[in-house]
């Protein structure tokens, strides 16, 4: 016997206000997560310039996401200026972050940064300081704490009397086994001008110098491990920060040869939390955060974000209190993914004045807590 299935709502989606953004950044996260997700939430936000230093990016997503060509700039501070911009999605490289988003907040935009917002506290506390000087909202873009699956764990996890012990773990297949198949079909391009790779790289070296000290960034493991923990493991540090607290210290720590798996234990007041993280070849995202205490544990799965309906489940497992029986409830929360929660929250944040949780002062700790990772690691550089 097939259930009639009920009938769709023929009711408009009500919204004050459609913000227009301006996209800095057409790579493959653009156009893998952010261009195709804004065009899914077109009552939220409307994509009204786009900006890239390739001339072949910004051409390839300004036709494919009808952007109007006078609108495409290959100068992000061109895009800043443009009145039809009310917000900016700073998605290029992460050494141009701070560059972009004091930029935008100079032009009065609020943006979206992609993590990591910084890779250097004097960039991070320049960014901080442009966005209160300039009033505008700055929300970072630390999507996995906008699961529903993570935010009823956190409060779960606020609630126990006693932690006896905590894990995070996160290792997954490299991105292009997931982005390949993600039924987005981007498209990498190699016109950016010699010049331009140029600079970028003295860029990158300039930065992990004063990240890491020059001792340190001369070492390219330490560099790679650096990358590693701005890039995969901001989404997991973030998300250990929200549900925890911050760490006291690093008890110890340990990588492999190439610096792409690491595994530490941090000291929280009365437990200890594993963190494993590492990249490799096998199209599998084994990615989760398990809390132990009261009796109870409590767990969030993740799924890759590049492939859209994959949920994000909260496990909690018990034994009854009476009969002694074990249980285990499994939670799913929605199948709607991280990005489209995470854009609703910064539009109501920009046009409802609602509390943002992943800002500036935020993403400020989590360069304190790179700083006790790298420090364990490399202590002989220090």
């Amino acid at each position: 016997m097939h259930m009639p299935a009920p009938a769709a709502s023929n009711k408009p989606i009500e919204v004050k206000r459609v913000l227009r953004v301006g996209v800095i950044g057409c790579g493959e996260s653009a156009q893998t997560i952010h261009l195709p997700t804004l065009g899914l939430v077109s009552h939220l936000f409307k994509i009204t310039a786009i900006c890239d230093v390739s001339p072949a990016a910004l051409a390839h997503c300004g036709d494919k996401f009808h952007v109007p060509k006078e609108q495409r700039f290959t100068d992000y501070a061109e895009l800043v200026r443009q009145p039809t911009v009310d917000v900016v999605f700073v998605i290029n490289s992460d050494e141009y972050h701070a560059e972009v988003a004091i930029a935008a907040a100079n032009a009065g935009k609020h943006m979206l940064i992609e993590k990591p917002m910084a890779l250097t506290r004097p960039d991070a506390e320049a960014i901080l300081e442009a966005q209160k000087r300039n009033n505008v909202i700055v929300f970072i873009g630390y999507m996995r704490r906008y699961a529903p699956a993570f935010e009823e764990a956190v409060k779960i996890v606020r609630q126990m009397k006693k932690i006896s012990y905590a894990r995070v773990r996160d290792i997954i297949g490299m991105n292009y086994l997931f982005i390949d198949q993600s039924g987005f079909f981007p498209q990498r391009f190699s016109d950016i001008s010699p010049s331009a790779s140029a600079a970028f790289a003295e860029r990158a070296k300039r930065i992990a110098s004063l990240a890491l000290g020059e001792k340190r960034a001369s070492n390219p493991e330490a560099v790679a491990t650096f990358r590693l923990l701005a890039g995969l493991g901001s989404h997991d540090l973030s998300a250990m920060r929200e549900l925890l607290g911050e760490p006291q210290s690093v008890l110890g720590a340990g990588r492999n040869k190439d610096g792409l798996f690491i595994t530490a234990l941090f000291q929280y007041d009365s437990f200890v939390t594993t963190y494993e993280t590492g990249i490799d070849s096998v199209a599998d995202f084994d990615a989760h955060l398990e809390v132990y205490g009261d009796g109870k544990r409590v767990r969030v799965d993740y799924d890759n974000s590049y492939i859209k309906g994959l949920p994000i489940t909260l496990t909690i497992s018990e034994n009854d209190s009476v009969t002694g029986h074990y249980s285990e409830r499994v939670i799913r929360p929605t199948y709607e993914d991280t990005y489209t929660l995470e854009y609703k929250r910064l539009h109501a944040a920009i046009v409802d004045g609602e509390e943002v949780k992943t800002t500036p002062e935020d993403a400020l700790c989590e360069l304190r807590t790179w700083e006790l990772l790298m420090d364990k690691l490399f202590q002989e550089s220090a």
